[in-house]
């Protein structure tokens, strides 16, 4: 499903491939009417109608060879950005965050914070792909920062030569090994600022890539303790899934992705090539098979001394299958494998609402603290595409003795590799 060998010797001009891909004409028209026609001809400008000879580079697969064509239109900057209000669901979230891109969840990143005894570790929040800090950490960020961590989060992944990349507020589609040195970069500066030695890290969806290749790639096996995956892409996912996130942003924000990946002919190199074009390197490499998630794959699930809290759901509808985001504990690491819905199948929390969902939240928080682990975890109902608060979910009472993580009711595996 993905190019993993060979060479991409042209993308071919745009009449070409719509003359063969009929439904790629019609979603781009359609992403014309929904983006405006000026990225649209943006994307025209930068080479879709030309030409490009991009030979498939051996080596890093994050190269070009890897369909990365994408850089960084800015650089980050992580303090003089916005606090934007807490909000209770993915989809109010996401459209505020369209109207102010700059802004961060609440809280976060104040270089002043000293940890404290019972939260010695800083954490480092890390979103997923088209998405950015505030849509996933709205609700979760100032709750950490209440209970007294010291919380961090970025927006990473800038792409300026994609057309999703041109849409203000939409991070992490630039390639997935550019992203992860910036996502090293920041949590660098996190430990220098707040004098720790060690930082916990939470990713939600390409978020939970990111952490795995800042460890793997980047020395965060010595700076990292604690891991918490959220619906996290640990071993790829079908472009299928990718495009049903796209379809979802479409519902949110009216943007037109999923149009086109809906239309996407993954056996054609070309195609797909142009197709990297239009939704970033990120949505492409996340594809099971691909360079990157191969290499991922290869260098082990875990670490020595690290310890890992995954958290799926079954009603995750991008990252499929969902049993796939579960880790196998190597030597000396811990791995809770959670679902979400064991003990508490009211909690029907989809791939963009696990953040949101109480019971989320705190399977969560219990990855931050093992001291917290065992305790009661809420159950409510949540409907697909929901999440607390969420326009037309029925929110059910809490109920804390339905599920507790420190019985087998809401864990799948909980082990050590020996």
């Amino acid at each position: 499903m993905y190019v993993s060998e060979g060479v991409v010797s042209e993308i071919q001009p745009t009449s070409q491939i719509i003359g063969r891909e009929p439904g790629l004409g019609v979603a781009m028209g359609l992403l014309a009417r929904r983006c405006g026609s000026a990225l649209m001809a943006a994307l025209l400008a930068f080479g879709m109608a030309q030409p490009a000879v991009a030979a498939a580079q051996q080596g890093d697969p994050g190269s070009a060879g890897s369909l990365d064509v994408a850089g960084s239109s800015r650089a980050p900057d992580w303090d003089s950005v916005p606090a934007g209000p807490r909000e209770d669901d993915f989809g109010t979230a996401f459209r505020r965050s369209l109207l102010n891109p700059a802004m961060l969840p609440a809280g976060v990143n104040d270089w002043d914070c000293t940890p404290s005894p019972e939260h010695p570790n800083p954490v480092v929040l890390v979103h997923g792909t088209w998405s950015n800090a505030y849509t996933m950490w709205s609700a979760l960020a100032p709750e950490l920062v209440e209970e007294g961590y010291c919380v961090y989060a970025l927006n990473y992944g800038d792409d300026n030569q994609s057309l999703v990349g041109l849409v203000p507020g939409l991070y992490a589609s630039r390639g997935l090994v550019e992203s992860s040195t910036e996502v090293a970069a920041f949590v660098e500066r996190v430990l220098d600022e707040t004098g720790a030695s060690k930082v916990d890290m939470v990713g939600h969806s390409q978020g939970g890539t990111q952490l795995q290749l800042y460890i793997q790639r980047h020395g965060g096996d010595q700076t990292v303790e604690r891991v918490v995956g959220v619906n996290p892409n640990t071993h790829g996912t079908s472009l299928l899934g990718i495009g049903t996130l796209g379809w979802t942003l479409d519902d949110a924000g009216s943007l037109g992705i999923g149009s086109v990946l809906g239309s996407a002919n993954v056996s054609d190199p070309g195609l797909m090539a142009t197709v990297g074009l239009v939704i970033g390197p990120a949505g492409v490499q996340q594809a099971i098979g691909s360079p990157v998630i191969e290499e991922m794959i290869d260098a082990g699930d875990t670490r020595p001394g690290l310890d890992y809290t995954i958290i799926a759901s079954r009603y995750d509808e991008v990252v499929t299958p969902y049993t796939g985001q579960f880790l196998v504990a190597g030597p000396g690491a811990t791995v809770r494998n959670i679902l979400l819905q064991d003990g508490c199948p009211e909690d029907r929390s989809d791939h963009l609402s696990a953040t949101y969902s109480l019971r989320g939240k705190e399977l969560i928080k219990q990855g931050l603290d093992p001291a917290r682990r065992g305790q009661p975890v809420p159950c409510e109902v949540v409907v697909p595409g929901g999440g607390q608060g969420w326009p037309g979910a029925p929110v059910g009472s809490v109920s804390p003795s339905l599920a507790a993580v420190g019985g087998s009711a809401a864990s799948v595996t909980d082990g050590e590799g020996s």
